[in-house]
Formats: C-alpha cells, sequence, structure tokens
C-alpha cells in the first residue's frame, strides 16, 4: 500500500522502525502489531511510575526548600537528627470548603433516587433462596493504618474530588451491598439515612460528603471504592513506613506555595508541624 507522502521524515513506529501514518503516531502511538502493542505498554507503564516518583520528589525538594524550619522542628518533635528523617509525599488538596449549592444537593439526591430504587427492584427481582443462613456481604471497610490515616489527612482528600461528578461513587451496585447488609431498611429509609448525612458545607466541586473534617458517612455507609482505594503515593508511603518500623518519618503535601507537613513515628504517632492551607483537617474514622 502506498503511504500518504509526509514530507522529509515520515512517521515511525517507536518500537520496531516502521512507517506508520499520522493518525497511528496519534493513537495508538505504534504500528499495532502485537510485539509493538505489549512493548508499548510496557513503556508507557514505565513512563507513568517514572512520573509519579518524580512528582512526589519534587514535593519533597519544594517542602525543604520552603519550609526547611517545620522539617527541623519535624526531626525535634520525633526525636531524630535531620539525617535519619524519611520523607514521603503526598497530593495536596486546598480546595476550599463552601455551602452546599442548592442544585448540587439536588443533583445529588436525584441521582441517590435513582440508584436506590433501581437496586431495590433489582433484588426484589432475584429469585427466593432457601438457604436461610447464607452470608451476607458486608461493605468493605478495609481500614486504613494509622499512617496511612495520616497521609490521607496530610493530602486533605485530593481523590475525594473524584466523588463530585461519580455522585459519591454511589451505584446500583453499592446501593445492593447496603441493602442486603440492613435487611430492615426500605427505599425510602435508605435514601434518608444518605440524605440526612448531606453537610451544611462541602469541598466545592467535590464529593458532597466531604466537609473541612474529611468524609461526614461512617466508614460502612461509603461506597468500596471510599475505603479500598490507596493512591499511587499513599500506597508508597506504606511500603516505606512497613521497611522500616518505628522511622521518623515526614509526610509532605505541596501546592502553589503552600504545604501541609506531618510528623509521624509508630511508637509516637501524628502531629501536624505546618499548615499553610487553612484548618487541618483530620483523617475520617
Amino acid at each position: 500500500m502506498q503511504l500518504p507522502h509526509y514530507g522529509t521524515t515520515p512517521p515511525a513506529c517507536p518500537v520496531c522502525g516502521a512507517q506508520i501514518t499520522i493518525h497511528q503516531s496519534i493513537n495508538p502511538g505504534h504500528c499495532g502489531a502485537r510485539t509493538c502493542l505489549s512493548r508499548h505498554a510496557v513503556r508507557a507503564a514505565v513512563a507513568r511510575e517514572a512520573a509519579l516518583v518524580a512528582e512526589r520528589q519534587d514535593r519533597i525538594d519544594a517542602a525543604v526548600r520552603g519550609w526547611p524550619e517545620a522539617i527541623v522542628q519535624s526531626a525535634r518533635t520525633l526525636g531524630a537528627d535531620l539525617d535519619s528523617l524519611r520523607m514521603a509525599s503526598v497530593p495536596f488538596q486546598t480546595t476550599p470548603v463552601r455551602p452546599l449549592p442548592d442544585e448540587r444537593r439536588a443533583e445529588f439526591l436525584t441521582h441517590l433516587d435513582g440508584v436506590v430504587h433501581a437496586a431495590f427492584d433489582a433484588l426484589q427481582a432475584e429469585p427466593p433462596s432457601d438457604d436461610e443462613d447464607r452470608e451476607v456481604a458486608a461493605p468493605d471497610l478495609n481500614r486504613p493504618q494509622p499512617v496511612e490515616a495520616l497521609g490521607c489527612a496530610t493530602c486533605q482528600g485530593h481523590c475525594c474530588q473524584l466523588g463530585g461528578k461519580a455522585k459519591a461513587f454511589l451505584s446500583v451496585k453499592e446501593i445492593q451491598t447496603q441493602a442486603r447488609a440492613h435487611p430492615d431498611l426500605g427505599p425510602q429509609e435508605m435514601i434518608d439515612r444518605y440524605a440526612d448525612a448531606l453537610p451544611a458545607t462541602s469541598v466545592k466541586d467535590a464529593c458532597v460528603f466531604q466537609s473541612a473534617q474529611g468524609c461526614v458517612l461512617p466508614r460502612g455507609w461509603r461506597a468500596s471504592p471510599c475505603n479500598t482505594y490507596r493512591c499511587h503515593s499513599l500506597r508508597t508511603l506504606s511500603t516505606l513506613a512497613d521497611a522500616s518500623p518505628d522511622a521518623p518519618l515526614v509526610i509532605v503535601g505541596v501546592t502553589a506555595g503552600e504545604a501541609k507537613i506531618t510528623a509521624y513515628r509508630d511508637s509516637l504517632g501524628g502531629r501536624t508541624i505546618h499548615a499553610a492551607a487553612g484548618t487541618p483537617r483530620t483523617p475520617p474514622p
């Protein structure tokens, strides 16, 4: 097949070097051969990992340059010298807390009404079971370790911002799990349980349940992603803490000239050393 003329340098597959079309150079970014697809995926994964590592290190470097006194105070608080400090970083969400707009409240309640009734309709359509002792799947609480909870408190809920468009991640499947765990509740009681929990103020454009002190929903009533999700930074923080039990650890979140810096040690717990983005938020229970 005669390929179109591209000038002096036609696009080439970055893996095998074969000539490709302009469209292929944009999407999928290679010639499409199975071997090139696999290698391209591996390269993309390695590049993403490297970018995340670099981003975390940039936050740490920014904290050391911008708030050296807080780093020194962290060492003193933990009874450690500077050279022994372990440092980790997390995202830092600084979106302001505002009164929950009526339109956002109404939009969420409309979504809630739809998924709740769809969930109960689906459960009623299930064939009856003769097994009275069947196990009921309860919501996965997956409570974070203390260092993870402190990492989330330092971050102040960056991932919770995704819950705005996702309507707190409440879906038909999530409501079915809640209905099975609480068979005494009907559709309206289920709706009322969530509606009554809506706070007067929440983080602007984030999850409606994200308040100044974190999520207002009890952990057992949150959608499973809220309990089980661990971002890349949090997984790295956990690995660092597990590798050196009781090591003095400093967790930093930095964005737009603001920072939150937290000191942690297994035997001492955690303490906020510096917070330049308003009232420090506490980890959810």
